[in-house]
């Protein structure tokens, strides 16, 4: 006997369980596209076909989100497990900026975040990578506050090279994060 037309659709309709996981993929590939500060749980919801409420059953709220994502991006990148040593603490820098350069230039939507103002967002894998970044730079026999200058040196470059591949390639993500860039330096001001 054929299936009734109800029960085709409803079998139609059945997908894969809502995960954390495909959530955050979905918020990956849109900030690929468009910046994160626009990203909704709606439109991450129509990515996905649920409702936004079924993403808010896995992220209490928006910050919580962009958090898991950008860890994502720094776990995805590889931002310090490149294979490079730390002993050579220099081309283990060059390696942990390089990552972190392609990473951003390929989602340029999460750069308004991480670049200046008080936006700054770091989750969790993003402080693991600052905390051995400045690690390896005290083991090389920097002062702490030389290590910090150093990190922020190295990454000023990695940031504004991302952004300005994003916008040579015409990204409307790295348009829209230079004009949060915009904002933040006016608000810096």
């Amino acid at each position: 006997m054929a299936p009734s037309a109800a029960s085709r659709g409803s079998s139609a309709r059945r997908r894969a369980p809502l995960t954390r996981d495909a959530i955050v993929a979905a918020g990956l590939r849109l900030a690929g596209a468009s910046d994160l500060e626009s990203l909704t749980m709606q439109r991450i919801g129509d990515e996905l076909g649920v409702t936004a409420m079924a993403i808010y059953k896995h992220f209490g709220s928006k910050a919580e989100l962009v958090d898991a994502i950008l860890d994502r991006l720094v776990d995805d990148a590889a931002v310090t497990s490149h294979g490079v040593s730390p002993g050579d603490w220099v081309d283990w820098l060059g390696a942990t900026f390089g990552a972190m350069h392609r990473a951003l230039a390929a989602t340029p939507g999460v750069l308004a975040y991480v670049a200046v103002g008080d936006g700054v967002r770091f989750g969790e894998r993003a402080r693991d990578a600052l905390r051995e970044s400045l690690a390896v730079l005290r083991a090389a026999g920097l002062a702490r506050r030389e290590a910090q200058h150093v990190y922020k040196r190295a990454l000023a470059p990695a940031v504004g090279r991302a952004l300005l591949d994003a916008s040579r390639a015409g990204s409307p993500a790295a348009r829209a994060s230079a004009a949060g860039l915009g904002r933040a330096r006016r608000q810096l001001r």
